[in-house]
């Protein structure tokens, strides 16, 4: 009887966990984000979703002005910047979707991969920099 309700009380918890990945924003359900707490960007990264991809992408929580005009985006992987895009203008808040990075190596392995972005000024003074929670990848 104590097995029997220990499955039923699994498969709910499991079917629960379901329910909350697929209703959690894309980046979020399957990489990680940087803390909410910080009232300017919240920066994803997430792998897997489109095959050997991982995407980067992230949120802008205010609303653009002169200290938040620019962005411009890279991953970091085993601590090595890649992919570091050209400025980007910040015409709104919300989110800013995607930056993508193939990770395929031959052999198999393992790399710690995370997005950064990084945020200027109207005259593209260095304003801050944010990273994403690093995850493992392995492909």
């Amino acid at each position: 009887m104590k097995k029997k309700i220990l499955s039923y009380v699994g498969a709910a918890v499991i079917a629960s966990t379901g329910v909350a990945v697929a209703t959690a924003s894309p980046a979020f359900a399957a990489g990680g984000c940087s803390a909410a707490s910080n009232p300017t960007v919240q920066v994803c990264v997430n792998h897997g979703d489109d095959g050997n991809s991982t995407r980067g992408d992230f949120y802008i929580n205010r609303t653009p002005d002169s200290s938040v005009y620019y962005y411009r985006s890279s991953f970091i992987v085993n601590n090595a910047e890649r992919n570091l895009g050209g400025y980007v203008r910040i015409t709104s808040t919300g989110r800013k979707c995607c930056t993508y990075i193939g990770l395929a190596t031959l052999p198999i392995s393992t790399k710690t991969v995370k997005t950064r972005v990084r945020i200027y000024t109207s005259t593209k003074a260095l304003h801050m920099t944010v990273d994403s929670p690093a995850i493992s990848v392995r492909n």
